[in-house]
């Protein structure tokens, strides 16, 4: 059988017996060969297409293993983009400029702005859009900022912050919400921000696509899954209009009635929706919050607010070890957002109790963000084969107050030692990188390479370090967008590395992240990306 597709270049394989190679044929999507260009030629006829890609280099399809493609798509196409901002006025004047550009717009919708100490209120918003109903993600998603009318919309007022807890709602001297919420309430109306029609959220969702492409993906995966973006995804693969793989987690709210049924619902889910391109794998559950709300589950009290730890969403132990044991009884991953060291080790007690029970000690849960991680839990967690889902793109001293504020909350020992890497590969752990995209204001390879090696801002010098004995090596890093993602997927059979019989997705780029000048990866770029052997994007 002759191959459809004969690349040339240097393939970076991660197989250490060959870990750099020169040809691979491709037959019916998959890697048919990969060796020296003497015998790929021989499998080849003159229909074979010859993809020459001279001293660029091919890497294993790039996997982002948490992030938000849902969001992203609107976010992309129809959002206000705050992150460019520093203060409430220059989110003010973006949302001006904003205004300007989109008058027709009945309702403003934005996000990427960041908490800091100037806490937004609804009067900064109502000074700039006092007629329209406005509502602003955070950068980190966990917050939402409202204006007089944007609380009407979404009915939040003196009932709901006495539902949800001034921690939650924020109230002035009057008891009425100030415009400044987060976690549970976000949540719920997070699906509401936009009134775009199925079509646009279908147009919405190629650009994400188009954008993740470009930037070297091939898959990811969709932490919060609901039945109507399943249903979106579904529809866009019938369709022949979607090249990425999708390994989604079904959302379980902190308040259903019942966690077992709704991991049951994920199994109806995945026997309904799943196919080559789109799997339902498991459930996303939230733990906790985020420390720059307060709202992170800590083990200790935060610095700046004795007697107080955190806000904790799932925390029932009976109740959160039953999923777990559901979820594994099921063939099921559970995947939380786990920012705190509080939420962290109740996580995996559950864990623990719920694998040891069944006897299922292959579930593959991950552990998303793993911001504040007691030295105990790094061990602990390898040892339950749960997976360390972290951000390197989020692992510097940054020159806007976020790690200032962090040892403002928590302390300047426990800032130091935020964001683990290289203990978890250390305590033979598997690490999987993630930018939590949209939520992160970057999704990217090459920085996420060298951020995991320095720790550091690519542009900011040796200040901008943050504990450097947590960095890793280059090989490990891009093993982290790979074999990583593939192994929480799964996959580790057919993806992650290239190899007789894997899948041919790859991604391109003109820089070698294991051998080029360390201080000049992040300058690279994105050549191509192929999935199942066919060229995807190019640039």
């Amino acid at each position: 059988m002759k191959a459809d597709k004969l690349y040339l270049g240097n393939i970076i394989t991660l197989d250490p017996r060959n870990p750099v190679l020169k040809a691979m044929t491709v037959k019916d999507g998959l890697v048919q060969y990969i060796g020296t260009e003497k015998i790929a030629r021989q499998l080849c006829d003159e229909h074979t297409e010859v993809i020459d890609f001279g001293d660029n280099c091919i890497y294993p399809g790039f996997m982002e293993a948490h992030c938000h493609g849902v969001i992203a798509g609107p976010r992309l196409a129809f959002f206000a983009q705050l992150a460019s901002g520093e203060s409430i006025a220059d989110y003010q004047q973006i949302l001006k400029d904003f205004m300007a550009e989109h008058p027709d717009n009945a309702c403003i919708y934005g996000a990427g702005w960041r908490e800091t100490n100037e806490e937004p209120n609804k009067a900064h918003l109502d000074a700039i859009c006092p007629d329209k109903p406005m509502a602003l993600h955070s950068i980190d998603g966990h917050s939402v900022w409202l204006n007089t009318l944007g609380l009407e919309k979404f009915g939040i007022d003196k009932a709901a912050a006495e539902k949800w807890g001034p921690n939650i709602v924020r109230v002035g001297a009057d008891g009425e919400p100030t415009g400044y919420i987060s976690e549970g309430p976000v949540n719920e109306i997070a699906g509401k921000m936009s009134n775009l029609s199925r079509e646009e959220n279908k147009q919405a969702m190629l650009v994400w696509q188009e954008f993740a492409l470009s930037l070297g993906f091939t898959a990811y995966y969709e932490a919060g899954a609901i039945p109507w973006s399943l249903d979106l995804y579904r529809e866009l693969i019938d369709e022949g209009k979607w090249k990425l793989r999708v390994y989604a987690g079904y959302y379980i709210d902190e308040h259903a009635e019942d966690y077992v049924a709704e991991v049951r619902k994920a199994k109806e889910l995945a026997d309904k929706y799943n196919c080559e391109y789109l799997k339902v794998i498991g459930v996303k559950i939230f733990m906790d919050g985020v420390v720059e709300a307060h709202t992170a589950w800590t083990l200790e009290d935060y610095a700046d607010r004795p007697g107080y730890t955190g806000i904790k969403r799932f925390c029932d132990p009976e109740r959160v070890t039953a999923l777990y044991m559901e979820a594994a009884k099921l063939g099921l991953s559970v995947h939380q957002h786990t920012i705190g060291d509080g939420a962290v080790h109740f996580a995996l007690d559950c864990i623990e109790k719920a694998q040891v029970a069944t006897g299922n000690m292959d579930m593959r849960n991950c552990l998303a963000h793993l911001q504040m991680v007691s030295p105990e839990d790094v061990e602990r967690l390898a040892s339950l084969n749960a997976i360390a889902l972290v951000a390197p793109l989020w692992m510097y001293r940054d020159e806007i107050g976020v790690y200032e504020q962090t040892i403002r909350y928590i302390g300047d020992k426990r800032t130091f030692y935020c964001y683990p890497m290289k203990s978890f590969y250390d305590h033979s752990g598997i690490i999987a990188f993630h930018s939590d995209y949209p939520v992160s204001t970057q999704v990217n390879v090459p920085q996420s390479v060298y951020m995991a090696c320095k720790r550091a801002d690519p542009n900011g010098g040796a200040y901008h370090q943050w504990n450097p004995s947590e960095c890793i090596d280059r090989f490990d890093a891009v093993r982290a967008m790979t074999m990583g993602p593939a192994y929480s997927f799964k996959e580790e059979d057919r993806l992650g590395q290239l190899m007789i019989g894997y899948v041919a997705n790859m991604s391109v780029f003109d820089k070698d992240f294991l051998r080029d000048d360390i201080e000049t990866i992040c300058d690279a770029k994105c050549i191509a990306t192929i999935v199942d052997g066919e060229i995807v994007y190019k640039a």
